[in-house]
């Protein structure tokens, strides 16, 4: 009875969550503007980064790391056009959420995920065009470690706007406080002031939370 109970809630489970994927996408397929605008700016701004940066030196420290810091801050500001979208879908999901629908990780699992091959896809295209045009390391390896550092950066990224989103009353308040929840991670990654002069109090934590 009990292995029966379990199959029954994985059945609906993968149900529910097929149905939330399949609305997911229709409301994409409804607004392509916006994946089609969020590629030809990857593409728009890979162009300017890689002749910005075209063939570095490879003795270039600094503009090596400028390129990185704003190459990574690019694609995590990037996923602000998400949070409009997230504030569209509230009195839908208090209303399912209310008649016991589906749960709250259901749900969080497909918002948090249906944008996921739009990011594999325009941090693939991003990196592509920035990482050779701008004479970095000639390795695969090395690309696809920066690749991999891109595409992570601007997934965690969603994930804080999507909890900003959650948490927040509104839209306008998301946006405006962003910047300065944001700035608090910019701040310990190491380019804006350097880790080693950290005072003690900082450097312990500071650095380890910052996904920047």
């Amino acid at each position: 009875l009990e292995f029966r109970r379990v199959l029954f809630r994985s059945r609906e489970f993968g149900k529910l969550t097929s149905l939330l994927i399949s609305r997911q996408f229709q409301k994409i397929r409804k607004r392509p503007r916006l994946a089609i605008v969020g590629v030809i700016r990857h593409i728009f701004v890979a162009l300017f980064y890689g002749s910005l940066y075209f063939q570095m030196a490879p003795d270039a420290i600094e503009s090596r790391l400028s390129l990185l810091f704003f190459a990574i801050m690019f694609v995590m500001l990037g996923n602000q056009q998400c949070i409009p979208s997230i504030f569209d879908d509230r009195l839908i999901y208090y209303r399912e959420k209310g008649a016991h629908i589906y749960s709250y990780f259901s749900y969080w699992l497909i918002c948090a995920n249906v944008y996921l091959p739009q990011i594999v896809i325009n941090t693939f295209l991003y990196s592509a065009i920035v990482y050779p045009m701008s004479g970095l390391h000639p390795c695969w390896g090395a690309f696809w470690f920066f690749y991999l550092t891109i595409a992570l950066s601007s997934m965690n990224a969603l994930f804080f706007y999507q909890f900003l989103a959650i948490s927040l009353p509104s839209a306008q308040t998301t946006v405006a406080i962003f910047p300065a929840a944001l700035f608090l991670f910019i701040a310990f990654a190491g380019y804006i002031v350097r880790i080693p002069t950290l005072p003690s109090w900082l450097s312990t934590w500071a650095p380890m939370v910052s996904f920047a």
